[in-house]
């Protein structure tokens, strides 16, 4: 059987976890990887980059369903978007949306998350500011306040207040998020709705997908809010003081504006100049492809190829044993293939109970062959 089907026993009963694979098929591909470049411009190879890890990796996995050489392509755009997009620098106007308290971090909550928040005031978030440089502060400060060597939670609490948002921001915003920080956002907390619109809101959520349901909070009230953030009152942002009325008095909206905004978002199309600034145009994005291909070629020619006369060997050790650091299984044999499954179940693998069920019913079958030529 093993000389047979080999790549039934090797390729498929390594017992790796999704992670562990996508991990060792980027290390087979190092030479062409780019590197992963830091905010103010520093670079780490791969394999000592925060992408090494399971939680990064883990990341790119569920937002591509656990579908390994789909979460591979995502990872190496996002590199390669990274490597173009850093170092970034600030600019006085993307500074001063921060320090007027339209993009703000408002600490950690009861669960240890950064709890991230953009106010678009009623219709003045552009005020003194470019869609394209505000959409690039809220990419740097988000940058900037995720934590990347695992000492705290990656994970992070959005929230979004002060009405409706720039169309054309909002939309290119939310594709460099979707691409390149896959599965951040805890919780995405829209604050403060009147409480019609949040019934409204809250029925229409039951026909989106489960991912974004989960998510997606909208509240109306202080209390609310502070529930869904996980803040203590203390803790509430000065710039939601007083709630809905008090953010009226202070910021004084101008309902045409608002108005305007809500067409704008309404509208398709007009991010496309927004996305070039934040390296997600489409020559970016077709020279990310071409990379990403280039590196799923030498991932596939860089996997050694099995020999039939060791299948049985090299499934036995790849499914009885459970290596302490994945990438061992590439080195120890060129007889033995680095695993490539699509789905790839996770914990400990129910394949060796297969491959042992498997061997035991061969070994019946063959014994009374051997005893009556015995």
């Amino acid at each position: 059987v093993s000389v047979l089907f080999p790549q039934l026993f090797v390729s498929c009963s390594f017992g790796m976890e999704a992670w562990q694979q996508l991990r060792s098929s980027l290390l087979r591909a190092q030479h062409i990887l780019p590197p992963f470049t830091f905010i103010d411009g520093v670079q780490q190879r791969f394999e000592e980059s925060p992408y090494a890890t399971k939680a990064h990796l883990e990341r790119f996995l569920v937002a591509r369903q656990w579908d390994v050489p789909e979460a591979r392509k995502m990872l190496v755009k996002n590199m390669l978007w990274r490597e173009r997009m850093f170092p970034m620098q600030l600019t006085k106007p993307m500074e001063r949306l921060h320090d007027t308290g339209r993009i703000q971090m408002c600490g950690l909550n009861n669960d240890g998350l950064r709890v991230v928040l953009v106010c678009f005031e009623f219709g003045r978030f552009l005020r003194d500011i470019s869609e394209a440089e505000a959409a690039k502060a809220y990419i740097y400060y988000v940058e900037k306040w995720l934590v990347w060597d695992g000492s705290e939670p990656f994970h992070a609490i959005g929230v979004a207040t002060g009405g409706p948002p720039p169309g054309s921001f909002a939309r290119a915003v939310v594709k460099v998020l979707e691409a390149n920080y896959p599965e951040t956002a805890r919780r995405l907390i829209i604050y403060p709705i009147p409480w019609l619109l949040k019934a409204v809101i809250s029925a229409a959520l039951w026909f989106m997908p489960p991912g974004i349901r989960e998510k997606l909070v909208i509240e109306s009230d202080e209390s609310g809010f502070l529930d869904g953030a996980g803040l203590p009152p203390d803790r509430l942002p000065e710039i939601l003081y007083g709630g809905r009325e008090g953010m009226f008095r202070r910021m004084k909206p101008d309902q045409a504006k608002i108005n305007e905004l809500l067409k704008s978002l309404m509208a398709r199309g007009g991010e496309e100049p927004v996305l070039e600034e934040l390296g997600m145009g489409v020559g970016a994005l077709a020279e990310y492809e071409r990379r990403a291909l280039e590196v799923e070629h030498a991932v596939h020619s860089g996997a050694p190829r099995v020999r039939g006369d060791a299948g049985l060997l090299g499934a036995f050790l790849c499914c009885m044993s459970r290596q302490s650091d994945p990438d061992d299984f590439a080195h120890q044999s060129a007889s033995w293939p680095a695993p490539d499954a699509k789905v790839v179940a996770k914990g400990w693998s129910w394949r060796p109970a297969v491959f042992v069920v498997l061997m035991a019913a061969v070994l019946a079958l063959l014994g009374p062959v051997v005893s009556a030529l015995a």
